[in-house]
């Protein structure tokens, strides 16, 4: 190929390129680098916009120091006199009245706000100027300032003079002088100036319980302030000087308010000038701080019985404690026995700690004892207040040898089995006292129970009256038994004393009679203090016409109920509640030779139902106090005529309330 004919292929090339457009790809890459240039781009102009806010802030500020410092050419005799030092506050709406300022150049902000303002301090002649600068946006409601100056610092607004005695503030710092939980205070004493405080002051304290210098032991104060030029630093900086004692204790064994007084032989600021008093000259009475080394006293305390007739085995304070500051909401005690193991320490005390709770003047004890075996014994309570001080006293007591586990008055009849000896009592004031620890008290009939003494709690079992058994349903056929009576039980119950319980058994149902096939429902039993049901228990149905058996009650030919045992403890030997048994079914016929015997289900503790008897037989009664239901009618044998074939039922037995010690 010749050579110009290679330079025109070249040529057309370059041309298609020159017409060719970017490729995707290619308008992507320029579209990511344009955003990260406008990334960067974005934060440096929104930096150059606040560095230029901040260089107005910056510059309004010099000229609010302008302005005060115009101020004070013109005014400031009227703010320090012809003194050398002292400290003046100048608000903004000042400088605005004397025409000496206008609001910041910027859109939508202003700076005419309480936080804009100038602390002048005079020291020495100078004069040295902090400015505090509260810009915000107009609102309706005001300026909200949200831009500060300086960013970091708070500039004190509080006004001084130049009075001798306002140049400086003494004071302590003790946040609670009143509090009535100290024996003793550590008390340091705080100098602030404004126009500083000259190093090595002399300053004596010591102790008074009035604003008096008599009698008082002085001693030096530790109080060192920082160096002169340390502190003309920081006061042109805008800050007022601050210088804290070595901490003094109060002297021991103080009680009431005492005050820390200051007899202030050199306290000067920088210039020179020295702090006094109108009032008090050279001295000066922080405080009162109250103090409390005096402890609780008892008065007409004692340990009494929970009983009149007998120290019982648990007794109960009867305190009157007084104390010279705490009312008795502050007092806490402290309990041992026999031995005294109430801590001392102070801080247990204070806290309420290692056996201290609050003050109970009728706090019933422990126990002293399981039985009342005469012992002797003594009881220490230890009282303490606020500020740890405390007084122990002792209190002798001894249980009594006299008492039985239980002693009690009942009304009615009962029997009583103390250990291994059973006593039955007619009805009537009958009064017992039990000496054995393992006995129980069967109530056979209504009767008032007051309680004398009793060493533990009690368990009640009642039982409601039997239903009566019915009658017999046909001239061949036996009634139903009664339904036994139920048995309820109450565990661990704490009974008062010298109370009047009332105890009502009752009664049995009444057995169906000829003509009326069915038994009546027994009574309930119940055990009450007034109107107030303690314990109760309902009594058996009686047994339905018909044959009808209800609850545990014999249906015909059939045993009754078994009943229950008390508390369900088989050692009783006894049930209670049994239904009652079914009356016998004659099946012979009518002039048969045989009798046609046959006897009704037994009651299994309640009444057995009618036997054999060529005349019928009526029903058993259930056995009293047993809840026992009632036996069903048996009919005659069937060559008696049938007019005598027909039997009543028997009625159900009375019920019974069982009381023994809670095992």
């Amino acid at each position: 190929m010749k050579e110009n004919q290679k330079i025109v292929i070249i040529n057309m090339r370059v041309k298609r390129m020159k017409n060719r457009g970017f490729t995707l790809v290619e308008l992507l890459v320029v579209m990511v680098i344009l955003g990260i240039i406008t990334a960067m781009a974005i934060p440096l102009v929104r930096n150059i916009r606040q560095d230029s806010s901040e260089k107005e802030y910056a510059t309004y500020q010099e000229s609010v120091r302008y302005a005060a410092k115009l101020y004070v050419d013109s005014y400031g005799e009227d703010l320090f006199g012809y003194e050398e030092s002292g400290c003046a506050i100048i608000l903004y709406d000042e400088l605005k009245a004397k025409n000496l300022i206008k609001d910041i150049d910027l859109k939508n902000i202003s700076c005419e706000t309480e936080d804009t303002f100038a602390r002048v301090v005079k020291l020495e002649g100078k004069y040295h100027y902090t400015i505090s600068l509260g810009c915000g946006k107009k609102g309706e409601d005001g300026v909200s300032v949200t831009y500060r100056l300086p960013k970091n610092e708070t500039i004190s607004k509080e006004t001084c003079s130049s009075e001798a005695n306002t140049i400086m503030t003494i004071s302590h710092n003790v946040t609670d002088p009143n509090s009535i939980k100290y024996k003793e205070r550590e008390i340091s004493v705080v100098v602030s100036s404004n126009t500083g405080i000259r190093p090595e002051p002399i300053i004596h304290y010591g102790f008074s319980n009035s604003k008096s210098t008599d009698n008082i032991i002085w001693n030096i104060l530790s109080i060192e302030p920082e160096s002169e030029a340390s502190q003309r630093s920081q006061i042109e900086r805008g800050h007022a000087i601050t210088t804290t004692s070595t901490p003094v204790k109060t002297p021991q064994g103080l009680t009431g308010p005492y005050y820390l007084v200051l007899r202030i032989d050199r306290l000067q600021d920088i210039s020179k000038k020295t702090w006094s008093s109108e009032e008090t000259g050279n001295y000066l009475y922080l405080g009162p701080f109250t103090l409390d080394n005096e402890a609780p006293i008892f008065n007409d305390s004692t340990v009494i019985s929970t009983e009149l007739e007998f120290n019982s085995l648990q007794p109960q304070l009867f305190l009157t404690a007084t104390d010279n500051y705490s009312n008795s909401d502050n007092l806490r005690m402290c309990i041992s026995y026999d031995t005294d193991t109430c801590s001392k320490n102070e801080n247990d005390i204070k806290k309420k700690e290692n056996g201290y709770i609050d003050y109970d003047p009728k706090k019933k004890l422990q126990s002293l004892s399981n039985t009342y075996d005469g012992s002797s014994h003594i009881i220490y309570i230890t009282i303490g207040d606020a500020a740890g001080n405390y007084a122990m006293s002792s209190y002798p007591y001894s249980l009594s040898n006299l008492h039985t586990p239980f002693n009690f008055t009942y009304t009615g009849a009962m029997k009583v089995v103390d250990g291994t000896t059973v006593t039955e009592f007619g009805e009537g004031e009958n009064v017992v006292a039990i000496t054995n620890s393992d006995w129980y008290v069967e109530f056979l009939t209504s009767g008032t129970l007051n309680i004398n003494m009793l060493s533990s709690n009690i368990d009640i079992f009642a039982v409601g009256g039997g239903g009566g058994g019915a009658g017999t349903h046909t001239t061949r056929k036996g009634g139903a038994g009664g339904e036994g009576g139920i048995a309820e039980t109450k565990l661990n119950w704490k009974p008062n004393y010298h109370t009047n319980y009332t105890i009502t058994i009752g009664a049995g149902g009444a057995g169906g009679v000829i003509g009326n096939h069915a038994g009546s429902d027994g009574e309930a039993t119940t055990f009450k203090e007034g109107d107030t049901v303690i314990h109760s228990a309902s009594g058996g149905r009686g047994a339905g016409a018909s044959g009808e058996k209800k609850g545990n009650g014999g249906a015909t030919a059939k045993d009754g109920g078994n009943g229950v045992y008390p508390f369900n403890d088989s050692s009783f030997n006894k049930r209670y509640g049994a239904g009652g048994g079914g009356g016998q079914t004659i099946d012979c016929s009518y002039g048969s030779n045989d009798w046609c015997t046959g006897t009704g289900g037994p009651g299994n503790g309640g009444a057995n139902g009618g036997g054999n008897a060529k005349s019928g037989k009526t029903g058993g009664k259930g056995a009293a106090n047993s809840g026992g239901g009632g036996g069903a009618g048996s009919p005659g044998a069937a060559r008696t005529n049938a007019g005598n074939r027909r039997r009543a039922g028997g009625d159900g037995g009375s019920g019974i309330v069982i009381i023994r010690n809670s095992h």
